[in-house]
Parts: C-alpha cells; sequence; structure tokens
C-alpha cells in the first residue's frame, strides 16, 4: 500500500512538473466539470423552456400519447421525454465522433485538436445557456457531446507524447484522474449553485473556467522545450 501511494505520488509529480501534461490535465478537469455540473439540473432548465407552453395538439402530445400517462400531465411527461432526448442525442453524437476526434488529431496535432475540442465545448455551453428554445437546446446537447468525445482519443494521444515509454501508464492515470475527480465534484458543485446563480449560470461559469484552462494550456506551449517529457525512473 505505501509502494501503491509513493508511486501515485511520484506520477503526480512528474505530470506537475511537466506544463504540457499538467495544463492536458487541467483541460480534462475542465471539460468533464462543465458536463458534470449541468447533468443533474438540466431538467429544470428544460422546466423554464417548457413553462406556460401549450402543448394540446404539438408533436410532444403525440409522441407522449405513444406510453401510458400514469397519471401524470401532459406537460410532465413532455418533460420528462424532452430530457431523455437531451441525454439521448448527445450519446449519439459522442459514439460517431470518437474515431473522428482521433483521425483529426494525427493529422492536425492532439494539442491543437484538444485546444479546439475545448473551444467547441465553451461554444456549446454558451449555446445552452442563451437559448431560451427547445430545440436550440438540443443542438448544443448535440454540439456538446461532440466535444465532449475527443476527450479520451486526444489526451491520451497528447499524453504518449509527452511521457516516456516506461512512464506513459503513470502519465495516462493521472491525466485521467483529473477527469474521475471532475465527475465526482461537478454535479455536486452545479447542484449547490443552481439556487444562487440558475442553470444558465451554472452553464456560463463552467464556459469560464473552461476558457481559462484554454488559455493556460495554450501558454504552456511556450514553458515547453524537447526535453520535457516525463524522464525515466
Amino acid at each position: 500500500m505505501r509502494a501503491t501511494l509513493k508511486q501515485t505520488g511520484r506520477d503526480i509529480g512528474d505530470v506537475l512538473a511537466n506544463p504540457t501534461l499538467r495544463a492536458t490535465a487541467l483541460v480534462v478537469f475542465a471539460l468533464q466539470f462543465g458536463l458534470g455540473s449541468i447533468n443533474p439540473v438540466i431538467e429544470l432548465h428544460v422546466e423554464s423552456i417548457f413553462a406556460g407552453a401549450d402543448l394540446q395538439g404539438s408533436v410532444w402530445e403525440r409522441m407522449t400519447g405513444l406510453f401510458a400517462s400514469d397519471g401524470t400531465t401532459l406537460e410532465e411527461r413532455a418533460q420528462t421525454l424532452a430530457t431523455s432526448l437531451l441525454f439521448g442525442v448527445m450519446a449519439v453524437a459522442n459514439l460517431i465522433s470518437l474515431s473522428a476526434w482521433g483521425h483529426y488529431g494525427d493529422r492536425v496535432g492532439h494539442r491543437r485538436a484538444l485546444r479546439n475540442c475545448a473551444i467547441l465545448c465553451v461554444v456549446a455551453l454558451g449555446l445552452q445557456a442563451a437559448t431560451a428554445y427547445y430545440l436550440v437546446l438540443l443542438a448544443g446537447r448535440f454540439v456538446m457531446g461532440i466535444a465532449m468525445a475527443g476527450i479520451g482519443p486526444l489526451a491520451f494521444g497528447l499524453a504518449a507524447g509527452q511521457a516516456s515509454q516506461e512512464r506513459r501508464g503513470g502519465a495516462f492515470g493521472v491525466v485521467f484522474s483529473a477527469r474521475t475527480f471532475a465527475v465526482a465534484v461537478g454535479g455536486t458543485v452545479g447542484g449547490f449553485l443552481n439556487p444562487y446563480i440558475g442553470i444558465r449560470g451554472v452553464m456560463l461559469l463552467s464556459a469560464a473556467l473552461l476558457v481559462g484552462t484554454v488559455v493556460l494550456f495554450r501558454e504552456s506551449r511556450r514553458e515547453d522545450a524537447p526535453s520535457d517529457s516525463l524522464p525515466l525512473p
């Protein structure tokens, strides 16, 4: 146990000492945080969009009419279906974009591709925060699904280029621990802040965090040198 903790601490130290890997971990954290902070409260955003809407005779009435109502109102059924579609369209976008991000990173470089992935996520968050229309919100979730698909292949590719072969496992683990940590805290932070700044505020705050990490990510390139890859153990 002690040896494992010692090795983990060494891996973290190596990543923090490497400007690119340090910035990559921050970008990965911010990307996952942006998604995790809004997922638990996205239904509230849907409710605000549907509030006061006349759904009688709409496509929502026809779609929800295919299922048993279980005593729920048309508005409740429509909001549930609309929220489910937001998650579904994002999953589809994520699935169809995974390999494309990998090819894109190989072509233009993983650093540039990861930066563009983060910028696309900022656009998606801003789009979702600004809209009062469900179809625009749906489009924003689709764009966000595309952006989130790039985290894995691009961060792995970037870490592989920075770490020596003997240290890649540790680098991968630390960089993606940032993603796990973001999952753990994103939902909690988003749920805590929602009563104070609203879901639009949470989205904009997440977008601002991403913008800051993109700036740091760009600046990390100036600190890089050919010897910046992780040293051999």
